[in-house]
């Protein structure tokens, strides 16, 4: 990953303890890079507006793709573990920008949403293994599965677009993922 594509792109925020990040809720105009410290993810369960634990996001991960790439509210909020979070924040236009010119990026990108999948797919296979088959089976999540960084360059240097529709399809199979688990 380029760190210094990012800093010049990206913007300084540091964050305290239980500092709301991003919320569940809002439009989603920002995506961010952890770079010190760590953040749970909680979505509301819609029983008396209570929040659930449904991830973590460690050092060098990315949060808030969702909402930003699909221009929809956000579907979770992310909240400060602890004091001096810091992370780099991108507006959208540069985000998607980055991520159609920095390969490496793109693909470390589409892995953490692989990666979340697969911690919701996990917690999923006993209640609804039907729908994880159903996932897991599906072409792009296959297809992400199998690359490895030098076939996911040649393919997006042939197709552009290819990144930014797996990363879609990857947030809404996530999305959708999340919703079956709290249901």
């Amino acid at each position: 990953m380029n760190i210094e594509v990012l800093k010049q792109n990206g913007k300084f925020r540091t964050f305290q303890a239980k500092d709301e990040m991003c919320r569940e809720g809002e439009l989603g105009e920002t995506v961010y890079l952890l770079l010190r410290g760590e953040a749970v993810v909680y979505m509301n369960t819609n029983l008396q507006n209570e929040r659930m634990p449904i991830g973590k996001i460690l050092e060098g991960t990315f949060f808030g793709e969702s909402a930003l790439l699909e221009g929809m509210k956000r579907e979770a909020s992310v909240v400060a573990t602890g004091d001096q979070t810091i992370v780099l924040a991108f507006e959208y236009k540069r985000f998607q920008e980055i991520i159609e010119r920095e390969n490496v990026l793109a693909y470390k990108l589409l892995r953490t949403l692989l990666s979340r999948i697969d911690g919701v797919m996990d917690t999923l296979i006993s209640k609804d293994p039907a729908y994880v088959f159903q996932c897991r089976t599906d072409d792009i999540y296959s297809m992400v599965s199998s690359l490895d960084v030098e076939t996911f360059t040649a393919i997006v240097t042939e197709n552009r677009e290819y990144t930014i529709t797996a990363v879609k399809a990857l947030c809404e199979m996530l999305r959708s993922s999340n919703k079956r688990l709290l249901s």
